[in-house]
């Protein structure tokens, strides 16, 4: 066989690495987003979020000032995958944070 479409097949499945806290007590917090897989460069699009770094950079950080959001990203290859954060207002003793993938 010949490879006649080098670096447009998906070499491997994109994923998607998602990193926030688990409440908040005011109403700002950070987001990161973190693209492996697919075939870079990666986009990442955020709803209700502002990007602090560039929508191309594999690791992707945003700040939300809401409780709810989105982010999208999409490899070179035209894989895409979402993850929803929902991050509920939680003022009481003990700090936060967790890794959902």
């Amino acid at each position: 066989l010949f490879a006649d479409r080098v670096g447009q097949e998906p070499t491997t499945v994109l994923s998607l690495s998602v990193t926030h806290p688990n409440k908040r007590c005011g109403n700002s917090f950070s987001v990161t987003a973190k693209a492996t897989g697919g075939l870079s460069p990666y986009t990442f699009t955020w709803t209700n979020a502002t990007p602090i770094t560039p929508a191309n950079a594999p690791t992707n950080m945003a700040e939300m000032t809401a409780g709810q959001g989105d982010v999208t990203v999409q490899s070179a290859d035209g894989q895409t995958r979402s993850y929803h954060i929902s991050v509920p207002i939680n003022c009481g003793g003990g700090g936060g944070g967790g890794q959902i993938p």
